[in-house]
C-alpha cells in the first residue's frame, strides 16, 4: 500500500495539505512483449500470461492464417501463412484480459 497526498503552494507562498489517500497495487505483473518488425513473416511474442491464445487479425480486422509454436515455457513463434506486407493486430488472451499489439509485416 502506497500513500500519497499532494502539497498545494499558493502564488504568495501559503501552502495546504490535501487529505491522504492509499492505493494498493496488485502484486500481480503480467508482460507481452512482441518482436517487431516481423522478419519473412515470423516474429517472436514473450509473455507470462498463461496459457495464452494468440490470434492474428489485419488492419480490416479479418483474422489471419497463422501457425504458432512455443518454442519455451513464456515463447512463441508466430509464421504468417502467405504475408502480405502491412500492419497487423495480435490479440493475446488469457484469464480473461486482452492485450492487443501493432504487428509490421514489411
Amino acid at each position: 500500500i502506497n500513500y500519497y497526498r499532494l502539497k498545494m503552494i499558493d502564488i504568495d507562498g501559503s501552502f495546504k495539505f490535501s487529505n491522504i489517500i492509499n492505493v494498493n497495487f496488485k502484486k500481480e505483473v503480467y508482460y507481452v512483449s512482441v518482436e517487431n518488425p516481423a522478419e519473412n513473416g515470423v516474429f517472436k511474442v514473450l509473455t507470462n500470461l498463461n496459457r495464452p491464445k494468440l490470434s492474428l487479425l489485419n488492419s480490416s480486422g479479418r483474422h489471419i492464417e497463422t501457425i504458432i509454436s512455443m518454442t519455451g515455457q513464456n515463447e512463441f513463434f508466430v509464421k504468417v501463412s502467405n504475408p502480405i506486407a502491412g500492419v497487423y493486430f495480435l490479440n493475446i488472451e488469457s484469464d480473461g484480459k486482452l492485450q492487443t499489439r501493432k504487428v509490421l509485416v514489411p
